[in-house]
């Protein structure tokens, strides 16, 4: 990848792939991919690369339990999404960040951010990020929807998840969607 700048690209996008990959799996190799992205980075001028990157960071500081540096990595790769024109990782950005904000008990600024998440989101083309996004929007506020509206929402990601071919999605539905009809102690009819 060292001789032309669009190997360099290709390698940063595969490397920055991999990082969002492993995280699930292995922190740490997460960690190493973004190393090898961070150093590739050094030698071309390449914001998505850059703003991937940090998105990963920002990933990467949130499973480590920093929500402070989570946010900033996804601030800054937001900002550069947004001057890049890149909807899909400005909506995922929007998610991420929101998602922080939930588990660090600041619950109006996730709402906020899901809500310009959606509105960015409603303009989209390739619209797969939108079942995921409605996906953790549901299960971190699931008294924000009323019956109609959440049967509408499952509908929106059931749609989107087979469009894509998203088993995984279509899985996390389902799981969604059964812990919803279960009150605790007792099923609901």
């Amino acid at each position: 990848y060292r001789h032309l700048p669009g190997q360099r690209k290709v390698y940063i996008d595969q490397m920055n792939r991999l990082a969002m990959e492993k995280y699930e799996q292995s922190i740490d190799s997460t960690f190493h991919y973004i190393q090898l992205a961070t150093a590739a980075l050094r030698e071309v001028d390449y914001p998505k690369g850059r703003a991937d990157l940090d998105n990963n960071l920002g990933t990467f500081y949130d499973a480590k339990g920093n929500p402070t540096l989570a946010l900033r990595y996804f601030n800054t790769a937001h900002g550069i999404y947004h001057e890049i024109g890149d909807s899909s990782n400005m909506v995922q950005t929007f998610m991420n960040m929101a998602m922080v904000y939930v588990e660090t008990g600041n619950t109006d600024k996730g709402l906020s951010a899901y809500q310009k998440a959606i509105q960015v989101g409603k303009h989209l083309k390739q619209d797969s990020i939108m079942s995921l996004l409605y996906y953790n929007f549901l299960l971190q506020y699931p008294d924000q929807f009323s019956k109609d509206s959440t049967t509408f929402y499952f509908g929106k990601i059931r749609a989107i998840a087979k469009k894509y071919k998203d088993n995984l999605g279509l899985t996390a539905l389902d799981q969604l969607r059964a812990e919803r009809q279960i009150e605790p102690g007792k099923i609901a009819t």
